[in-house]
């Protein structure tokens, strides 16, 4: 069967028969019925997110109108209790959509609280049954009627009501039916998973029981040996111990895999389960004494029962070493064995933390631990107590837990004295002495005595938190080498040790008792002065997530165990040496401020969040009254006097709450003379914005103040004589106006005749091209006159064929065309810029030449182009006029001179973004007399009626003024060089 699609349960909402309102803690609508919206006369996007109030208001024109008073007390009813409240029958009076006026509504509500996951009010459903129409018909005296038919149409829907709720029982039914079919398939695939579980478990069991055999068995050779120093001797202790736990924990897998296969048989022996309760208890002693234990053992001499001597001893086994973990130093533990009537009790007891009553049954349960939080106090696996409960029900007894009497756990187990009937039972049976590894009563201890040459005093400080004794020792005894070492062996103890030692470095395992390595790095990141101290976390969850987060949070680097020995060294010398490097340059910026600060003689500060004093330089420390050294660390309180300071405090709290400048002037005795200073003070910001302090400069204005005192009397005397001035200046002014206004109208004539005299000098030009256009018109006129006669003659004679026609008609046309274009570019040039373009310089040129060549018909032009386009961006025709006024003044020079071979070199180029056009003659260059004149209007060097002299300075003026562009000129080898960029 294939799965329905979920349901739209806003749109079920919406489409409820009933009048619900659905509002946020702030009454505002959130939600609501189409039944509602229709009783209410509102729609959906008229309510929501209004308050209900806005949407129902009391009627203005009913004085007696309480609906919002009783419904505002039922809503404060439901906020404060989260309870159901009820709302009385009551009239509301709704407003007509179209805005006129109210219409009359019964009804009563009912307000239901819904409540989010942590008990905090979400929602308020508001229900409303509508009894309006009951209560107009109650009005009309027709009530019971109506009344009638309405309990009659309503028993008609109760009977459809069961007829469709019967159907969907139906249908719940086959649903039910599938459900279970589904969950027994699951169940059969669950249990073929765990089969397959617990084969995986035996067979890796198996496969890590052979390398650990070859591991413990080398390593005990190796400790028999004499040959070995105290170190080698420790650092091979510590590989069997950790071997044995890892042995351990793989027994207790493979016993588990064991007893969910039934592979598990009961080997039971006649035994002495007084003497076995002694036997396992000496175990113990030792490391009842390391702890400072009371350790007692109550036993009969002798009682004998029929038991497999093995699994009982692991039961004994693993209670007591749980009661010797979980009890405290100078704690106690009672270990009792007692005969009942057909079996035998075993009770420990001990002054440990307990067991919760909720958690007593689920300690049993595999892999549960009472403590399974990153900050439990002591490590295991949880399989423990989950095989003394297995290996008690094989021998048909029970095991339970309770409280001791001093508050710690009380576990007793009974154990049937005689095996089942028709059993083997063996006259006796050895017992094996335990490995004392195995009891997990027996950490190792943490120590601090090596043999390494302790480092230089001045060596970085690392401070390791480890709660493994061992982890901690082999992490000291890779730095040790190189750093001084200091170790904690949990969180709390890290903490201390952390802000009372200031290491260069910090190493915390992640997950440890009483504080977790993240909490360390938060409570160490909540003091600022500890924001540099770079910390590497070790951790044995290789979770990239949780790597990020940890970088996040403020560590530095994090390493996954297992580690390298190497890897490790590498991080933390990096590490120290990155610290180092960032403190270098802190203590060389901060030697800079001060050196800065103390050659100048404004007053600096910076304060702490406290209000203490972080630096302070010598004007300031002057200004205060005490020495450097006895400012720093302290607050305003102990420098100053009580009103003072507190007013000094005030002014900090405004600028680090407001996160604003604050600038004043204040007055105050420095070496019992008043001194005025301006002082601006600064919120102090972090690396990331947040306020930690306060800056400060003050400036000794003292000197300035009297000076803005005799200033004033100044001014005052300065404005006595600016009132006598005032008179002569108004005279003054009229003069100046008359003047001004003569200058004026002599400045417009002046570019009246400017303009003029542009014009002129593009009229000159216009009629240079017009003798250019007649020649050029006058040869394709002759050669029309002539085809036209030869036309004429033709047809007279008969011999103007079609053939002769048609080429006679092509030829004329493109004579013509030809006329047309040169017309169109003579229109073109006269027709002025009104707007800026983009167009190519080559083309510009040829095109000008071309309108003037008659002109220069006795003048060798030479235009040399490149082959890629070079553009320019502003007046085209401008810059057209501004090259035919350069080319017309090499002209006249080279006539004027007589210049043999005249030649004009015209070259376009592009270089760093501009346009370059030079015009170069051989007409001898420009006197350097007056190279500096010639761009000056009305200067020419020609006679008066050979030119005007507003030629060069009009081009100028174009390239340079409106295209932004740069006219130059030069002498170079015969001849003279204008360069125009643009």
């Amino acid at each position: 069967m294939e799965p329905s699609a979920a349901p739209d349960f806003k749109k079920l909402f919406e489409k409820a028969p009933g009048l619900y309102l659905v509002l946020d803690p702030q009454l505002r609508a959130v939600a609501a019925t189409d039944a509602y919206l229709e009783a209410t006369l509102t729609t959906r996007e008229g309510i929501i997110g209004k308050h209900i109030f806005e949407i129902f208001p009391d009627n203005p024109d009913d004085p007696s109108a309480d609906s919002v008073r009783n419904s505002r007390a039922s809503f404060n009813r439901v906020v404060q209790t989260r309870q159901p409240d009820t709302i009385g029958l009551q009239r509301h009076d709704v407003r007509r959509p179209d805005g006129g006026g109210f219409e009359v509504r019964y009804w009563s509500a009912v307000n239901y609280p819904v409540l989010a996951p942590d008990g905090s009010l979400a929602y308020i459903l508001h229900k409303v049954e509508n009894v309006t129409e009951f209560m107009e018909l109650k009005r009309k005296g027709v009530e019971q009627a109506k009344i009638t038919d309405e309990l009659r149409e309503r028993s008609f829907k109760i009977e459809a009501d069961l007829y469709e709720r019967s159907r969907e029982m139906a249908e719940t039914s086959q649903k039910l039916k599938a459900a279970n079919e589904e969950l027994a398939r699951l169940y059969e695939k669950t249990r073929e998973l765990d089969t397959l579980k617990t084969q995986f478990f035996a067979n890796v069991s198996h496969e890590l029981r052979t390398p650990l055999s070859l591991i413990l068995g080398p390593v005990r050779k190796l400790m028999n040996a004499d040959r070995l120093d105290r170190k080698q001797r420790g650092d091979l202790a510590v590989v069997e111990r950790n071997a044995r736990l890892l042995l351990k924990n793989v027994n207790d897998l493979l016993d588990l895999s064991k007893l969910d296969a039934g592979k598990i048989d009961m080997e039971y022996a006649r035994t002495d389960l007084a003497w076995l309760t002694r036997f396992v208890a000496s175990h113990f002693e030792t490391v009842a004494d390391d702890k400072g234990i009371r350790f007692t053992i109550t036993a009969p001499d002798e009682l004998w029962g029929e038991v497999d001597s093995q699994k009982l001893q692991r039961v004994l086994v693993n209670l007591l070493g749980n009661a010797f973990k979980f009890t405290p130093p100078r704690g106690a533990i009672r270990l009792t064995l007692a005969p009942q009537a057909e079996s035998a009790l075993f009770v420990v007891e001990d002054t440990g933390p307990g067991i919760p009553a909720e958690l007593r049954q689920a300690v049993f349960e595999r892999f549960r631990q009472v403590d399974s939080g990153p900050t439990r106090s002591h490590g295991g696996s949880g399989l423990g107590l989950a095989i003394v409960r297995e290996f008690v029900a094989l021998h048909r007894g029970t095991v339970a837990v309770t409280a001791a009497p001093e508050g710690g756990a009380r576990f007793s187990v009974s154990i049937p004295l005689a095996a089942p009937e028709g059993t083997a039972v063996a006259a006796t049976r050895k017992v094996h002495p335990l490995e004392l590894d195995e009891t997990e009563g027996t950490p190792p201890v943490l120590t601090s005595e090596r043999d390494e040459e302790a480092p230089s005093p001045s060596a970085p400080l690392v401070l390791v938190v480890e709660d493994n004794p061992d982890m901690n020792d082999f992490i000291r005894s890779i730095l040790q080498e190189q750093y001084r070492v200091s170790s904690a062996s949990n969180g709390v103890e890290g903490l201390e040790k952390a802000l009372s030692s200031r290491p260069d470095l910090v190493v915390t395992d992640y997950m440890m008792p009483k504080m977790t390595g993240e909490d360390l790095v938060k409570e160490i990141r909540r003091h600022p002065d500890f924001d540099e101290m770079p910390i590497l976390l070790l951790t044995a969850k290789v979770d990239e997530k949780l790597r990020v987060h940890l970088l996040q949070s403020g560590v530095q680097d994090a390493l996954d165990k297992p580690f390298e020995a190497e890897e490790f060294l590498a991080r933390v010398t990096g590490l120290i040496a990155r610290k180092r490097k960032s403190q270098a340059a802190l203590w060389e910026s901060h030697a800079l401020l001060k050196a800065v600060t103390e050659g100048i003689d404004n007053s600096i500060f910076i304060k702490d969040a406290q209000g203490r004093y972080q630096l302070v330089n010598g004007p300031g420390a002057r200004r205060i009254g005490k020495p450097v050294a006895e400012i720093i660390g302290q607050d305003d309180e102990a420098l100053f006097d009580p009103a003072a300071a507190e007013h000094i405090k005030w002014q900090d709290k405004i600028v680090m709450t407001k996160g604003e400048m604050l600038t004043f002037e204040e007055t105050r005795l420095v070496e019992g003379k008043p001194r005025t200073y301006l002082t601006t003070k600064a919120p102090h910001l972090d690396a990331n914005g947040e306020v930690i302090g306060v800056l400060g400069i003050s400036h000794d204005i003292t000197e300035r103040k009297l000076a803005e005192e005799e200033l004033q009397k100044s001014k005052d005397l300065l404005e006595e004589r600016v009132k006598e001035r005032t008179t002569e200046l108004r005279k003054a002014l009229q003069v100046l106006k008359t003047e001004t206004e003569e200058r004026l109208r002599a400045v417009e004539e002046l570019r009246r005749r400017e303009q003029m005299l542009m014009q002129q000098n593009r009229l000159a030009a216009m009629g240079e091209m017009l003798v250019n256009i007649s020649h050029q018109w006058r040869q394709p006129l002759n050669v029309l006159a002539a085809i036209l006669q030869t036309m004429a003659i033709s047809h007279e004679r008969g011999t103007l064929s079609g053939e002769i026609l048609h080429k006679n008609v092509n030829r004329s046309v493109e004579l013509i065309e030809h006329m047309s274009k040169t017309i169109n570019d003579f229109s073109f040039y006269l027709t002025p810029d009104k707007t800026t373009s983009t167009f190519d310089v080559s083309e510009v040129v040829t095109k000008t030449i071309a309108m003037v060549g008659e002109t220069m018909h006795d003048v060798q032009v030479e235009v040399q182009c490149p082959e890629e386009e070079v553009t320019a961006t502003g007046y085209r025709n401008e810059y057209a006029q501004a090259l035919l006024n350069i080319l017309f003044n090499a002209r006249d020079a080279l006539r004027d001179r007589a210049t043999p071979d005249p030649k004009v070199t015209i070259r376009v180029s592009g270089e760093g973004g501009k346009s370059v056009l030079t015009i170069t003659d051989n007409a001898g260059g420009i006197p350097e007399e007056i190279m500096d004149k010639i761009f000056e209007p009305y200067f020419s060097t020609k006679g008066p009626d050979k030119g005007t002299g507003i030629g060069l300075f009009m081009s100028k003026t174009i390239i340079e003024q409106s295209m932004g562009g740069k006219l130059t000129a030069r002498n170079r080898e015969g001849g003279a060089e204008f360069t125009i960029e643009v």
